[in-house]
C-alpha cells in the first residue's frame, strides 16, 4: 500500500494561566487561557511536517443560591488529540476494509457549553441534571480520497448536544434503612453533512443513549450486602463510503451480587449477571463501489452470553 510504512511524530506543548475570585458570596468565577502548539511529521512517499498553534481556554461560573440547590455554567474551547493510525494507510483483512491514510489530517477544535444543577434532596440523596451542547470544527470522519479509496479526513463542522442526569435516592426516610437507588443516564443527538451524499446525519458511531440503574442495601448491625442493577448502550452507525456497520445490544444487561464485607478482613463480592441474557448483533452491509450505489452483501451475526459468574475479593491483609 502507499503510505503504509511510515513514521508519524508530534511534538506538543501548552500553556495556560488561570485566574480565579469569589464575585459575590454565592457566584464564583474561574477562567483559564492560553495554547498549544503542535508539530506534526510524517515521512514516507506523503510525508509532511506541519505546525499548529491553537488557543485554548475556559471562563466558568460556579452559583449557590440557595444551600440545598447549586448551579453552574462553563464555556470552553477544546482542541483534540488526533489518532495517528489515522495518518497511515492500513488494511483490515479479515473485513476486506481499507483505509488510505490521510497526511493531512488537523487536529478537531470545539466550543462546549454547558449548564449544571445540582439539587440536595436532604434524607432523600441528591440528584444532578448537566446539559451540553458541542459545535466542532475539522471533525474527523470518513472523506472521499480517490474515487475508489477513502480515508479518515476533516469534515468542517458538526454539532453535537445531550442531556446527562446522575442521582442517588437513599430509602432510609422510607423506612429502608440502608437501602439506595443510583441512576445515571445519558442522552445525545448529533449532526454532520455527510460528504458522499449532501445530507445531514449523525456523527459516525456516536452515543444516542445509555442508562445504568443500581440499587444497593447494607443491612444494618451486619457485614452483608445485596443488590443488583440494569444497564444499556445504544450507538449510531459507523459510516464509511463503502459500507456501514450497526452494533445493538437488544436486551440490557442485568445482574444481582451479594457481599461479605469481613471475611478474614476481606469484602467478597459473588456477582451473577446477564439474567436477560443479551443479544448483540451485529449488522455490516457492504455497497458496490459506494453506499448510494447497490448492496453488495449484508453480514448479519448475532451472539448469545449465558450466565456470567464473577467472585470478587478485594481488601489488605
Amino acid at each position: 500500500l502507499t503510505n503504509a510504512n511510515s513514521k508519524v511524530t508530534e511534538y506538543r506543548g501548552e500553556i495556560i494561566g488561570t485566574y480565579g475570585r469569589a464575585l459575590s458570596d454565592n457566584l464564583t468565577l474561574q477562567a483559564t487561557l492560553g495554547g498549544e502548539y503542535s508539530q506534526i511529521s510524517q515521512n514516507g512517499p506523503l510525508g509532511q511536517t506541519r505546525s499548529f498553534i491553537r488557543p485554548k481556554g475556559s471562563i466558568s461560573l460556579a452559583w449557590k443560591p440557595q444551600d440545598d440547590l447549586d448551579f453552574s455554567f462553563k464555556l470552553e474551547r477544546k482542541v483534540d488529540q488526533l489518532n495517528f493510525f489515522d495518518f497511515v494507510a492500513s488494511v483490515d483483512v479479515s473485513n476486506d476494509v481499507r483505509n488510505a491514510g490521510n497526511p493531512a489530517l488537523v487536529p478537531p477544535q470545539s466550543w462546549n457549553a454547558e449548564i449544571e444543577g445540582t439539587f440536595n434532596l436532604g434524607a432523600f440523596g441528591s440528584t444532578t441534571v448537566k446539559g451540553y451542547y458541542n459545535k466542532i470544527s475539522d471533525i474527523v470522519d470518513a472523506i472521499p480520497i480517490t474515487d475508489t479509496t477513502e480515508a479518515l479526513g476533516n469534515l468542517d463542522s458538526a454539532k453535537q448536544y445531550g442531556i446527562t442526569v446522575a442521582s442517588t435516592f437513599l430509602l432510609d426516610p422510607l423506612g429502608w434503612t440502608g437501602a439506595k437507588i443510583d441512576v445515571e443516564a445519558e442522552a445525545q443527538r448529533s449532526s454532520v453533512l455527510d460528504p458522499l451524499t449532501g445530507v445531514k446525519r449523525r456523527i459516525s458511531d456516536d452515543l444516542i443513549y445509555n442508562y445504568e440503574v443500581s440499587f444497593r442495601h447494607d443491612i444494618p448491625n451486619s457485614n452483608l450486602a445485596y443488590g443488583g442493577g440494569l444497564e444499556r448502550y445504544d450507538g449510531f452507525t459507523q459510516i464509511r463510503l463503502d459500507q456501514t456497520a450497526d452494533f445493538d445490544e437488544l436486551q440490557p444487561y442485568a445482574w444481582i451480587f451479594i457481599e461479605h464485607k469481613d471475611v478474614f478482613g476481606l469484602t467478597v463480592n459473588a456477582n451473577l449477571g446477564n439474567l436477560f441474557n443479551r443479544t448483540d448483533r451485529f449488522v455490516r452491509t457492504d455497497y458496490v463501489g459506494r453506499r448510494d450505489g447497490p448492496i453488495n452483501f449484508i453480514e448479519d451475526r448475532s451472539r448469545k452470553f449465558g450466565l456470567i459468574y464473577r467472585l470478587t475479593v478485594s481488601g489488605s491483609f
